[in-house]
């Protein structure tokens, strides 16, 4: 029985991407000490703090549920990015090519797959050219020029996923998404992660090859953890915005992404007690935890590791010795568990974590 009253713990990471390996690590670890998945939770301010450990969870096979919005591989922006990647890499996948033929202006269902029937008909990639739709209405003409345009700069950016994924952000889809969705900057910015995720890959094939679409697929890779039916008793991790965690508890809780101006939320900064309303935010999270807090935040956003922001400054406001501060190890191949004192503190291992008092 692991002792509770340990500190809550405050650590630092180089990038969301290192946070997010940190957190999925330390997950494993707490269900080794017999914590369940499902007394285990994510907390974060916005949905798309959740995206680089939504996709290091599922690199390792840990299972999760989302709350407060869709999972990010089932957000329809990401599927449509995705689904451009498909038709550069199948040219007769058909389900692909009625998703990204049907954002065309001009271009329904019923032209789509007329269209469609050209392009399987066509013996190379090469074909795929304006005369295609040669005899088809005009606004369905207009509707495949803008759609080439796109193809375009996909194939001008092969082989890397990451450059033909930002080639549809980049693209006339930006247009699309400013002129459908009020929260157009936070699917850009979805797009934006997903690119990053991407970098890693060498083509689109493998990249798509890894990507999931349901809720229920995992990635494989050198940190992969197969489940077994033993598990499906550990139930998921929770991921959720604080907003949706309000009521609700768990021995294990996780509140990433702390740095200022993503919590508190860079718009309440402008607006009179906007503040305040994010502090008392800030105590939901903190008190959503039964025995472990964990605070974290990237010293890099996103993927540009030249895009600094400073912790938030709630985390400023806490009186030192509160927190047990740590650092992130730049390795986690082959990590012991962490274990506890008799005082409830955890023993720290110069593998994983270290006191930031060495520095």
């Amino acid at each position: 029985m692991r002792p509770p009253f340990a500190k809550p713990s405050l650590v630092n990471a180089a990038s969301g991407a290192q946070e997010a390996e940190f957190i999925a690590q330390r997950m494993l670890e707490l269900r080794d000490e017999g914590v369940k998945f499902s007394d285990m939770a994510a907390l974060f301010r916005a949905t798309f703090h959740s995206q680089a450990l939504e996709f290091e969870l599922m690199k390792r096979g840990i299972p999760y549920d989302y709350r407060g919005g869709a999972k990010f591989f089932d957000r329809a922006h990401i599927k449509d990015a995705i689904s451009f990647l498909k038709i550069m890499v199948n040219k007769d996948d058909e389900v692909a090519w009625m998703r990204v033929l049907s954002l065309q202006v001009g271009i329904g269902p019923v032209a789509a797959m007329k269209i469609f029937g050209r392009v399987r008909a066509a013996s190379h990639e090469d074909d795929i050219v304006p005369e295609l739709v040669a005899g088809l209405p005009a606004r369905i003409s207009g509707g495949w020029k803008r759609f080439l345009e796109v193809y375009d700069a996909l194939r001008d950016a092969r082989p890397s996923p990451s450059s033909m994924l930002r080639a549809v952000a980049d693209s006339d889809y930006k247009a699309y998404l400013e002129n459908e969705y009020p929260d157009y900057r936070d699917r850009l910015e979805d797009l934006e992660q997903l690119a990053g995720f991407a970098e890693s890959y060498p083509d689109a094939a493998a990249f798509l090859a890894d990507a999931a679409l349901r809720d229920d697929i995992a990635s494989a890779g050198k940190n992969a953890r197969i489940l077994t039916a033993e598990d499906d008793s550990e139930g998921k991790v929770v991921l959720s915005t604080i907003h949706q965690a309000k009521g609700l508890e768990w021995d294990a809780v996780f509140v990433i992404h702390m740095t200022q101006g993503a919590f508190p939320n860079k718009r309440a900064l402008l607006d009179e007690g906007g503040v305040e309303e994010e502090r008392r935010l800030f105590y939901v999270a903190c008190t959503r935890a039964r025995r472990d807090l964990c605070l974290s935040y990237p010293l890099s956003v996103g993927y540009d590791a030249f895009s600094f922001e400073p912790k938030s400054e709630f985390l400023e406001e806490i009186s030192g010795g509160l927190l047990e501060e740590v650092r992130i190890e730049e390795s986690y191949d082959d990590l012991p568990t962490i274990t506890y004192d008799e005082f409830g503190e955890p023993k720290k291992r110069p593998s994983l974590l270290r006191d930031i008092s060495e520095y």
